[in-house]
C-alpha cells in the first residue's frame, strides 16, 4: 500500500494540490501533499494486522444503504429516512462490542476505494483510516454500487463480531458472551503472570539503581568533600604567595635603593683616593693627608656596612619564590640547550636538554620548574655546594653544532 502511495504522489501538483492520474479524473484534495506523506510513514510504521472475516449479512446492510441515496444523489451516513447507521445494521442482526461504517463517493476502482479511505484527506482524526486499521474490528460487510451525482459509491460496515438475526437469541449470545468472557478472563491471567515477572524484573532493577545511585551520592560527596579542601589549600597558598611575593617586592626595592647608595659611596672613595694621591704628590702636609684618609676610612666602612645590609637583605628573600630574570626581547628565540652554573668557575652543575624549537620563555619555564621540583624533594638546590637562590640570564652562546644555547647562573 505505501509503495501504491508513493507512486500515486508523484501525480500531485503541489502548487494546486490537483492530483492527475491517469486515466482517471482530477480530484482537488484539501491537504495535498502532506497527507500523503503522513499516510505514508502511517502504512511504514504499522505492524501486521489479522485479515476481516467477510460477513454476508453486513454486506446486506451495505448493500441497503447503497441501494437508498445512491439513486437520490445524497451524501450521507443515515438512511433517506433518517435511520442511523446503528439502526440499519441491527436489521439484519445483533453486533458484539463496536461497530463502524466508512463511504467513498467517486469514480473509484477497488484500490482506488481502500486508498482514498486510508488517505481520509480532509478529515483531521482520519476515522475512515480508523476502521480499517486500528479499531480492531474483525468483521467486515461491502457493498458498491451507482450514485446520482458522483458517479460511484462504496459503503464497508464494520464489527467486532455479528450474529445473524435469524440464528440470534439470547441463549446463543449469552453463551457466546460467556465464551467470550472466559477467553477474556484466560488472556487477562496469562498478562497477570506476565505483569508479576515483569514487575520483580523491574523493581530488581530499580532496587540495583538505588545501590548504584547511593554509591555515586558517596562518590558525589567525597569529591564535593576534597574540592572544598583543595580549594582551601589553595586559598592559603595563594595568600601565602601574595604575602611573601610583596615582601620580596619590598626587600629588592630596598636592595636596589642601597646598591644605588653603595654606588654613590664607590665613586666617593675612588675621589678621595685621587684627591689622597694628589697630596701626596704635592707634598701637603701628613696633617691633611691624614683628614683625608680619616674620611677614606669612613666612607670605606661605610661602604662594608652597605654591602653586609645588601647580603642580609638577600638572605631574607624568600627561598619560595625563586624568580628568573628575563631579557624580555628574547622571549621569542629559539633555544637549543639550557645549561645552570656556578659564575664563579663555571663548572657546569645542571643542564637542561631542548629540542632546539623550544623558545627563551619556555627553557626558562622548563628550568623553573625542574628547580620546583628539585626543591620539593630534597629542601634545597645546591650548586658547588651551595644553595641557588635566585637566577638571571647570562647570556646566548653557541657550542657542538653551533646552535645557541640559554647560560643560567645564580644570581
Amino acid at each position: 500500500m505505501a509503495k501504491q502511495l508513493k507512486l500515486i504522489r508523484t501525480y500531485l501538483d503541489k502548487e494546486t494540490n490537483i492530483l492527475s492520474e491517469p486515466n482517471k479524473i482530477k480530484i482537488q484534495m484539501s491537504e495535498g501533499d502532506s497527507v500523503f506523506e503522513e499516510a505514508i510513514r502511517f502504512l511504514e510504521d504499522l505492524p501486521p494486522l489479522k485479515e476481516f472475516q467477510w460477513d454476508e449479512n453486513l454486506c446486506r446492510s451495505a448493500q441497503e444503504h447503497v441501494d437508498d441515496i445512491g439513486p437520490k444523489g445524497l451524501l450521507l451516513y443515515q438512511s433517506s429516512d433518517g435511520t442511523k447507521p446503528e439502526d440499519r445494521i441491527a436489521k439484519y442482526g445483533k453486533y458484539i462490542e463496536n461497530l463502524g461504517e466508512n463511504i467513498d463517493f467517486g469514480p473509484n476502482d477497488a484500490l482506488g476505494v481502500i486508498i482514498s479511505l486510508t488517505l481520509d484527506d480532509g478529515e483531521e482524526e482520519r476515522p475512515h483510516r480508523e476502521n480499517i486499521f486500528k479499531n480492531h474490528y474483525q468483521k467486515i460487510g461491502i457493498a458498491c454500487g451507482s450514485h446520482k451525482t458522483e458517479f460511484k459509491m462504496c459503503v464497508m460496515d464494520f464489527a467486532y463480531d455479528f450474529i445473524p438475526l435469524n440464528s440470534y437469541n439470547e441463549e446463543s449470545y449469552d453463551k457466546f458472551t460467556i465464551t467470550e468472557l472466559n477467553n477474556e478472563i484466560n488472556n487477562l491471567k496469562n498478562n497477570e503472570e506476565k505483569l508479576k515477572k515483569e514487575i520483580e524484573k523491574k523493581g530488581k532493577e530499580i532496587e540495583d539503581l538505588k545501590n548504584k545511585n547511593n554509591n555515586i551520592q558517596k562518590e558525589l560527596n567525597n569529591i564535593k568533600k576534597n574540592k572544598e579542601e583543595i580549594e582551601l589549600k589553595l586559598k592559603k597558598m595563594q595568600n601565602d604567595y601574595n604575602l611573601k611575593n610583596n615582601k620580596l617586592k619590598e626587600s629588592n626595592k630596598e636592595i636596589t635603593k642601597l646598591k644605588e647608595e653603595l654606588t654613590k659611596l664607590k665613586k666617593i672613595i675612588e675621589t678621595q683616593k685621587n684627591e689622597i694621591e694628589q697630596l701626596k704628590e704635592q707634598n701637603y702636609s701628613y696633617q691633611q693627608i691624614e683628614y683625608k684618609l680619616n674620611d677614606f676610612n669612613k666612607l670605606q666602612t661605610l661602604i662594608i656596612q652597605k654591602d653586609m645590609e645588601i647580603k642580609e637583605l638577600k638572605q631574607k628573600v624568600p627561598l619560595d619564590n625563586n624568580i628568573i630574570d628575563v631579557d624580555k626581547k628574547n622571549n621569542e628565540k629559539k633555544i637549543d640547550k639550557c645549561v645552570c652554573f656556578i659564575s664563579s668557575d663555571h663548572e657546569i652543575t645542571y643542564a637542561i636538554p631542548c629540542s632546539g624549537e623550544s623558545t627563551f620563555a619556555e627553557v626558562e619555564e622548563k628550568l623553573y620548574q625542574e628547580y620546583s621540583r628539585y626543591r620539593e624533594t630534597n629542601n634545597t638546590f645546591l650548586a658547588n655546594g651551595k644553595e641557588v637562590i635566585r637566577f638571571k640570564t647570562i647570556n646566548f652562546n653557541k657550542i657542538g653544532n653551533g646552535k645557541p644555547i640559554l647560560l643560567i647562573a645564580p644570581s
